[in-house]
């Protein structure tokens, strides 16, 4: 798990653009939840399904994908872990928003096609170009005015999208989303294992909040890894305002100590 750490802290702050970036990230997401995931297998598995599409465009795949039914929305158990694992959405056909949307941005990627990850509040798309789509609803098109139809749905009243919530996110950021939504996950299971592991990846982000630092240091010393835990609180200390930075530093000194 150590070695995965590493790996996924190096693709979500590299600026070297990586044509597998994204998929190998989400797969390491993967193996938090299926340790005994082989990535190298699975991204295999991803080239054999681009290699046996045959669309051109976006719309195209999106349709042989999702409009086809061969990948659908996991709407009947929509917070099963396994619609957050690429592998297992490859075996099962279904998923959640996210991992459905990494899926056709890999696919649409190796068949020369762009396209975006768009992460609307509440749900998650993708466009190509001006046009969007919705692959846990079966991939159609989609306009602005679509969109926001989709948005007052989940809302529930008439709402404006905010501004900006349309446009393109950033790879690393879905990678983030992904671990967020797992994250929440295993809280409301209560799996402590989980919890641990996606608290790992996120600490791999250059921008995370104090809490998820402090968070995954009390995680560390709870597994007796005081060393580790010591240098992540050290070096969170770093940048917290004063009330915190205090604990923290006290926070490291008692696991320091334990070590001796």
């Amino acid at each position: 798990m150590d070695a995965q750490r590493h790996r996924f802290g190096e693709l979500v702050t590299t600026t070297t653009p990586a044509d597998n970036r994204l998929a190998e990230g989400a797969l390491l997401i993967a193996a938090a939840v299926v340790p005994e995931t082989d990535i190298d297998f699975e991204l295999a598995r991803l080239a054999a399904l681009a290699a046996s599409c045959d669309g051109d465009t976006a719309a195209a795949l999106s349709d042989e994908l999702f409009g086809s039914g061969r990948f659908a929305g996991n709407q009947g158990d929509y917070y099963d872990p396994k619609n957050s694992v690429l592998p297992q959405v490859l075996d099962r056909g279904l998923g959640i928003p996210i991992t459905l949307a990494v899926l056709f941005i890999d696919i649409a990627r190796r068949r020369g096609v762009v396209v975006e990850g768009v992460g609307m509040p509440g749900h998650f798309l993708t466009r190509s170009g001006d046009v969007f789509f919705d692959p846990f609803h079966g991939g159609g098109a989609l306009d602005e005015a679509g969109c926001q139809r989709i948005y007052q749905r989940l809302a529930g009243r008439p709402v404006v999208l905010p501004s900006g919530s349309l446009a393109p996110i950033a790879e690393p950021l879905i990678l983030q989303r992904m671990l967020w939504n797992l994250r929440s996950i295993a809280e409301g299971r209560g799996d402590a294992d989980l919890r641990f592991r996606v608290l790992g990846l996120l600490n791999g982000f250059e921008e995370m909040s104090l809490q998820v630092r402090m968070a995954w240091a009390v995680a560390l010393s709870e597994r007796g890894q005081f060393g580790e835990a010591a240098a992540v609180a050290s070096t969170a200390a770093t940048t917290a305002p004063a009330p915190a930075q205090q604990r923290l530093i006290g926070m490291a000194e008692r696991w320091a100590a334990r070590l001796n």
